[in-house]
């Protein structure tokens, strides 16, 4: 039997969130977005993995949407010349986020790496740490948008809007780090610790503020 113990430390949480990140139900089934230690903390040599999910199918016509898709590799190092069997990891991760009716998609490629310590001779307990450099991109189709000045006044908005907007697509360099420790007392049980920083760069994921930027006005 397996136990977990999860600890994460999000930055939004200590200053002051005002959006939430992508999120699955089945959180295990994704290590990568959990935590950047988890990168080959595995028993094998590779691992790939998707995750699917939807919300409010039942209600909307068009749901919430994200998937994720991901690969990453364990390395032994030290093998014959050492009785700690440390490890490394690396991988690789892509997911897609979309919301209906704006249609407001945020895609991102990420790298791992982690390094797998083992702590006693029995390689029962390791402690692990992680990184994780990703490029993210969000767009939104403005074609979608509606404003107080396009109100014709009788039956619809279908006048002209003169509202300055920006541009509705950019990219932005986002990273994470974790830290992982396990345990494995005996056979077919483990515990588990982690504590994992995201977004620790403080990236600015907003479509407002962007310097060397233009506004451009939207004519719908």
């Amino acid at each position: 039997m397996k136990y977990y113990l999860m600890i994460f430390l999000c930055l939004g949480l200590v200053f002051g969130a005002t959006a939430q990140d992508k999120h699955f139900t089945q959180f295990y089934a994704s290590p990568l977005t959990l935590n950047p230690a988890l990168t080959g903390g595995f028993a094998g040599t590779y691992r790939v993995g998707t995750i699917y999910r939807d919300q409010w199918r039942n209600t909307l016509d068009d749901p919430f949407v994200t998937f994720a898709i991901s690969m990453d590799m364990r390395f032994d190092i030290g093998k014959g010349r050492s009785i700690y069997k440390d490890a490394i990891g690396g991988g690789i991760l892509f997911f897609t986020d979309r919301k209906p009716g704006l249609d407001f998609n945020t895609n991102q490629m990420a790298l791992f790496g982690a390094y797998h310590k083992s702590l006693n001779v029995e390689n029962t307990q390791y402690l692990s740490g992680g990184i994780k450099i990703g490029i993210s991109q969000r767009n939104v189709n403005y074609e979608d948008f509606t404003f107080q000045d396009q109100f014709d006044g009788t039956d619809g908005f279908n006048l002209p809007t003169f509202e300055e907007l920006p541009e509705n697509n950019f990219s932005f360099l986002d990273m994470a780090a974790g830290i992982y420790y396990t345990v494995s007392p005996k056979k077919k049980t483990s515990y588990y610790a982690g504590l994992g920083i995201h977004h620790f760069n403080v990236p600015n994921v907003s479509f407002y503020n962007r310097e060397g930027e233009n506004v451009a006005q939207f004519v719908k």
